[in-house]
């Protein structure tokens, strides 16, 4: 079945995503998109979904596809030199722009706390059926982006919901710190910072949620582990 077009995003998280960073060339090679897996959305992209985008709009063709920063459309990282589906994904790979914004890219990348990228794209084909993942067919890709925290309309930030939400916020945290001691722009810099606070917010929100009467062991084994981080995000 055709579906009305209207622009969607979707993210893949970077240990998936990112294949390598050349911070000195300015390249960065990975997956914009990964195939025949079931993602949050309950979607399941299919080999072959991108094929005619990439032979109209690709590097071969229009080259229209553009690789930005945060989903912001005048924040153009570059157009990506290759673009292809492989039995993983969508591969791709862009040399950066020397702008402002490519420089805080690659510094953010580099430092880890880039953790995902996200494809824009129209559903043009899918197939669905009741009580099963719905089946990408074919996507018109409009753009792919470098995205620092999934910050965007369609993937909000929910808070912690387990210790291993909080294990990632925690390294999170030390990578935006780190990344913090390099020259970026105030705009970035101030990003980084609001999304620092929002992540200590969350760890004490998910400490604060243990403090109902202890229904056993494990209750109180996470009160202590989420102490443990509230004295480590001290230091």
């Amino acid at each position: 079945m055709k579906e009305n077009q209207s622009i969607h995003y979707k993210g893949l998280p970077l240990k998936v995503a990112l294949k390598d960073v050349d911070k000195k060339q300015g390249i960065i090679t990975g997956y914009a998109a990964a195939f025949n897996n079931v993602d949050s959305d309950n979607d399941i992209i299919r080999p072959g979904a991108f094929k005619r985008t990439i032979e109209e709009q690709g590097p071969e063709g229009k080259n229209r596809v553009a690789m930005l920063y945060q989903h912001y459309r005048d924040h153009i990282l570059g157009k990506p030199q290759v673009l292809k589906e492989d039995s993983k994904g969508l591969y791709f790979e862009t040399k950066v722009l020397e702008t402002s914004w490519g420089r805080d890219a690659l510094v953010l990348y580099e430092g880890g706390a880039i953790n995902e990228h996200s494809i824009g794209y129209d559903i043009i084909k899918v197939q669905r059926e009741q009580d099963k993942p719905n089946v990408l067919l074919e996507l018109k890709l409009w753009e792919f982006s470098a995205v620092t925290w999934g910050a965007n309309e369609e993937t909000p930030f929910l808070g912690m919901k387990s210790k291993e939400d909080i294990q990632r916020a925690v390294e999170q945290i030390d990578n935006l710190h780190r990344v913090l001691r390099n020259e970026l722009r105030d705009e970035t810099a101030f990003d980084i910072e609001l999304r620092i606070k929002q992540l200590k917010q969350a760890i004490m929100d998910y400490q604060d949620s243990l403090q109902s009467p202890a229904k056993g062991e494990q209750e109180a084994a996470n009160k202590v582990f989420v102490e443990a981080l509230k004295n480590h995000l001290k230091q």
